[in-house]
This record gives C-alpha cells, structure tokens and sequence, in this order.
C-alpha cells in the first residue's frame, strides 16, 4: 500500500496542478527512465512492488560492517525520477532502526543542494514485524 502511495503521489505532483516545472519533470523522466525507489536490504515486498508496477527498485545492499542504509549512501541513489525513500524500523536480521532522522537531513540537504533543478524526495519510515 505504501509503494501505491508513492506511486499516486508521484502521478498527481505532475497532472493535478500542470505547471512548467510538472511538465519539465514529465518530459525528463521520459528522457531518463522511469521511477524508482531507495530502500535497504530487507523487505521483498518492495520487490513484488516494483516488478508489478514498473518501478526501478534502487535497494542498498549489505557491505562490510554496514547492515543497514545509511544517508550517503540513500543521497547516492537519489535523482529526478526517485519517488520515495523507505527507511526499515527494526530490521529482520539486526533489530536495529534504520537512521531515519539522519536519512531525513541528507534528503533535505540534497533538496536544498538540487533547488532549481529537482523537487523533493518523500521518505515513508516503515516498521518490519
């Protein structure tokens, strides 16, 4: 239902209001791809998602001591066509909480970074029973 969400909202940003910026958005994506989605290594529901939905599912894998995304490596990831970032709350394997505040700063800053050129890249924290 989230990734529905995500992909809803990316739909009505650029059909509900038509402004130049929503028409430049429609024409790069058609350009660069389709969207897609950050998320860490856990869920595969996000995979079922993306393959019946036609998104590009940007997953951060495991690496070393890293067992969970961390900001650089979301702010990596993330350009024009991303519609949505998920950080996990208690991972299946570790338990731990992914850095969602952390995560939330780096998408502020590179919004801040991509003002005139991107817009902003919504993040759905989501909790792994």
């Amino acid at each position: 239902m989230l990734g529905l969400l995500h992909s809803r909202l990316e739909r009505s940003r650029d059909t509900r209001w038509p402004s130049p910026e929503a028409k430049s958005r429609q024409v790069a994506r058609k350009l660069h791809g389709k969207p897609n989605l950050v998320c860490g290594p856990v869920h595969i529901c996000w995979h079922k998602f993306a393959r019946h939905f036609d998104v590009e599912l940007r997953q951060i894998p495991c690496e070393g001591n890293r067992l969970m995304m961390s900001p650089e490596e979301v702010v990596k990831r993330c350009d024009e066509n991303t519609i949505g970032v998920v950080p996990t709350l208690g991972l299946i394997f570790t338990l731990q909480y992914e850095p969602v505040q952390a995560i939330a700063f780096a998408l502020d800053d590179l919004e801040e970074e991509r003002a005139s050129t991107s817009r902003s890249t919504s993040m759905r924290p989501v909790a792994a029973l």
